[in-house]
């Protein structure tokens, strides 16, 4: 997307303690990029300088979905 990104990730479900696989899951979670070229820092939720690590309150929710059969059977 012009001027944006689009970011997946792919967790194992094996990782994820908890995670229910027949329904949907809630996870924290904090994300900081640097862009090398440019010298500027995104952040979401959180940038790095409020000590994240340190409050989990400051960082973001995401919704965890499982994967649709339909890329199962495809292998994708």
């Amino acid at each position: 997307l012009p001027g944006r990104y689009v970011v997946e990730m792919f967790i194992p479900a094996s990782d994820l303690h908890g995670f229910d696989a027949s329904g949907s899951t809630t996870m924290a979670l904090n994300v900081g990029v640097k862009n090398f070229q440019t010298a500027i820092e995104y952040f979401w939720s959180a940038p790095k300088q409020v000590q994240t690590h340190l409050r989990p309150g400051t960082w973001g929710t995401m919704n965890l979905k499982p994967r649709p059969q339909s890329n199962l059977a495809t292998g994708g």
